[in-house]
């Protein structure tokens, strides 16, 4: 009992320790910069890119103020590693451009480890859709690891965010590419997908994807049977578009996908 009594102050003191650790490992584990920088960043992201999302990002909305503040934290952390491009006619990149594109890249890694996708350095803003010289076709997103690129059709961008319940968003579609490559990529932030899990949730895929190319009725749209890349990508689509649905239809599939990405929009719940 004796032993209980003087244990009770350590154990307090190592909970106070883990609580001050939580709070401030984005910054201290991955912010490169003095403090004076870090509230340089934070102020610059009130001044020009909270407006957006506090006014157009659905999942920005639905946070409490403490996870508020560490999304905004997080979008200006991504803003700062990223170069921001206009191509193809688009006349400048706006402060909207790149705080609904960062906070799209942010969500899909919301619940785990900050994220900053670190082997795509540039993002290339297209005003529509775009000619690709590389497989000479039209394109309105694409992700190139080689080149450490991602590519986005303003228009078709801003129409996944519009109808955000049809599963269908170019924005999570794209990052979610990129969010799955820099897994696999070697680098200072690959391998944060479990890989016991990550197996799982490709031997469910694969089950899934026959039944879209045997033309049974799915709530992912057909483009999810080209490759596993592909469902992953609509899978995220669905995921955060239409949670309730894609729970109630693919049970196994979507709690495999909480567990993966730590994240359950269904209920709300951010599970990092």
């Amino acid at each position: 009992m004796d032993y209980l009594f003087l244990l009770a102050p350590l154990a307090i003191v190592l909970v106070i320790v883990v609580g001050f650790f939580k709070i401030f490992r984005d910054i201290y584990r991955h912010f490169q910069g003095s403090i004076r920088e870090n509230a340089k960043v934070y102020l610059l992201l009130g001044k020009h890119y909270r407006e957006p999302i506090e006014k157009y990002f659905p999942y920005y909305q639905r946070l409490n103020e403490t996870e508020k503040a560490r999304f905004r934290h997080r979008v200006a952390l991504f803003i700062r590693t990223k170069k921001f491009l206009a191509r193809g006619g688009l006349e400048r990149v706006t402060p909207e451009m790149i705080a609904l594109i960062s906070a799209t890249a942010v969500m899909l890694s919301f619940g785990m480890e900050l994220i900053y996708f670190r082997s795509f350095e540039r993002i290339l803003i297209y005003p529509t859709d775009y000619y690709s010289k590389i497989n000479q076709a039209y394109h309105k997103g694409e992700v190139n690891p080689r080149l450490g690129i991602i590519i986005i059709s303003w228009e078709h961008f801003v129409k996944g965010l519009i109808d955000d319940g049809d599963g269908i968003n170019l924005g999570v579609h794209e990052l979610a590419h990129a969010f799955h490559l820099e897994d696999r990529i070697i680098s200072r932030e690959y391998d944060y997908l479990h890989t016991g899990l990550l197996a799982y949730w490709t031997n469910h895929a694969r089950w899934e994807m026959e039944k879209i190319a045997s033309g049974n009725d799915h709530l992912f749209r057909p483009y999810a049977a080209t490759n596993e890349e592909e469902f992953f990508a609509v899978a995220l689509e669905n995921f955060f578009e239409r949670p309730a649905e894609f729970r109630d239809d693919l049970p196994q599939l979507y709690n495999i996908l909480t567990r993966l990405i730590r994240q359950d929009p269904a209920e709300g719940m951010i599970l990092g």
